[in-house]
């Protein structure tokens, strides 16, 4: 069975551009509200990323970890997974460089 959706809204905007109103409206966070990634840094030895997809790829010196925006590739010494849950992943090790790729 296909189904047709609604890409517009109301006057042409997109339905991204009337959820931007409406979180900011509801003064509720933005990474909350869109579910993109929030990404948290402590220090160098330490990563924690809200509203991830999956891991794509781990290797002790990367991991790549897919987002809604985008996949983020963390690079460094002693990759480690701490925890891993389902909205929420947290990486620790010498952390050398965080990029999207």
């Amino acid at each position: 069975m296909n189904r047709m959706y609604r890409t517009q809204g109301v006057g042409g905007e997109s339905l991204e551009s009337l959820k931007n109103k409406l979180y900011r409206a509801m003064d509720v966070p933005k990474e909350t509200f869109l579910n993109i990634p929030l990404v948290t840094i402590v220090g160098n030895d330490e990563l924690v990323i809200e509203n991830y997809k999956a891991v794509l790829d781990y290797k002790e010196d990367f991991i790549k970890i897919n987002t809604k925006i985008g996949i983020v590739k963390i690079t460094g010494k002693k990759i480690t997974i701490k925890h891993i849950r389902k909205d929420e992943i947290s990486v620790t090790g010498v952390i050398r460089n965080i990029e999207y790729v």
